[in-house]
């Protein structure tokens, strides 16, 4: 659990991380909205390097942000905290994007202890994820652990590269059923590679 020592109430506004290391955004912070926020790293460096990584987040508010060729674009594994162990406020996504990921372009995995801790859900609306997968072996969404996505209406494109092999994948992670426990997706283009589902 992060406690409540974490910035709370933010607005970032019209950010750009260009050709950065680790991650083009860390983002441990409460009630907060980011509009035009935009990522890009050089394709990829290690194994964990990624756009924007929320994993001490909740109640967020993303519009219009970009996550640009990182190992993957959008990471989240956002431990709302509480008693008892219950979700928390979402991490919204409105009219985001990214583009040329190694792997995947949204990526929500969990990192407690069981696997089955509940995490924040994501709703995203109106998102394009392009030309993600570009190891060719990767979905353009991966959902690992306990986890709640919406996706309404967000399109995938391939652009004719070798990814993304499927439009969205789902994983069992740890000894115990850690699955994801609601994936929800309504409208949306999905364009893989040929003959991938």
């Amino acid at each position: 659990s992060e406690g409540n020592n974490i910035p709370d109430g933010w607005t970032l506004d019209t950010v750009i991380s260009q050709a950065h290391g680790r991650y083009g955004l860390f983002g441990w912070m409460n009630d907060t909205i980011m509009r035009g926020v935009h990522t890009q790293a050089a394709q990829a460096s290690t194994t964990d390097l990624g756009g924007i990584y929320l994993p001490h987040s909740n109640n967020m508010r993303l519009i219009g942000c970009r996550a640009d060729q990182s190992v993957y674009g959008f990471i989240t594994d956002s431990n709302p905290g509480g008693s008892p162990d219950t979700p928390g406020s979402s991490i919204t996504m409105v009219g985001c994007g990214t583009e040329n990921n190694l792997k995947n372009a949204l990526l929500m995995t969990n990192s407690s202890t069981t696997w089955q801790q509940s995490r924040t859900p994501v709703l995203a609306t109106g998102c394009s994820w392009d030309f993600p997968g570009q190891d060719g072996a990767s979905a353009a969404v991966r959902v690992e652990g306990w986890n709640l996505l919406t996706m309404w209406n967000c399109n995938i494109t391939n652009g004719g590269g070798p990814g993304p092999i499927a439009g969205i994948e789902f994983h069992s992670i740890g000894s115990l059923p850690g699955v994801p426990a609601a994936v929800y997706i309504d409208g949306g283009t999905y364009s893989n590679v040929a003959g991938n589902g």
